[in-house]
């Protein structure tokens, strides 16, 4: 079962997303509060020392979907993932912008993943640390779905991944 653990907000000054999609460099970067960080790093330290992850990644360069992207590249069974639970996210945050949640580069944020026997445990470290902790979707299957906007294979991320510097060449 995949996770989403954290806040997102409205941060898209900085991130790369803004530089790719709009060619701007400018916003204030996401701002970082120690306290949230520190329950987000116990929260980890918790559920990494009692067994109960089967992945953490961090929610940095992309946001959400680069991070869920290259957790499905760095498969090394070449699994993918199926989210459809975002929907959650924008209900229980409602200013959230959609662009945001995908693309947004807010601090204290991990993506995890959990065996199905685990989540009540994790869950209930999530609420002891007081980290916002919402389940977005699952492992499996060999490709990337985000919802209805994203249907990648693994193979398909994998080569666009590993042929970027290749074709950027190739167009300039």
């Amino acid at each position: 079962i995949i996770f989403l653990a954290g806040e997102t907000f409205n941060e898209l000054g900085g991130s790369h997303y803004l530089m790719i999609e709009h060619g701007l460099k400018q916003g204030l970067p996401p701002r970082l509060d120690l306290t949230r960080e520190k329950a987000l790093h116990q929260f980890i330290l918790a559920a990494a020392d009692g067994k109960k992850l089967a992945s953490c990644h961090d929610l940095s360069e992309g946001g959400l979907a680069v991070a869920l992207a290259e957790c499905c590249i760095k498969s090394a069974e070449g699994l993918g993932a199926e989210v459809k639970g975002l929907e959650s996210v924008l209900k229980r945050q409602k200013e959230l912008r959609t662009d945001a949640l995908y693309f947004g580069e807010s601090q204290s944020r991990v993506v995890i993943s959990v065996k199905p026997e685990h989540q009540k445990v994790v869950r209930n470290l999530a609420q002891k640390q007081g980290v916002a902790l919402y389940e977005i979707g699952k492992v499996g299957g060999d490709a990337l779905i985000l919802g209805d906007r994203v249907r990648l294979t693994t193979r398909e991320m994998t080569s666009l991944f590993e042929n970027m510097i290749p074709n950027i060449m190739e167009r300039k």
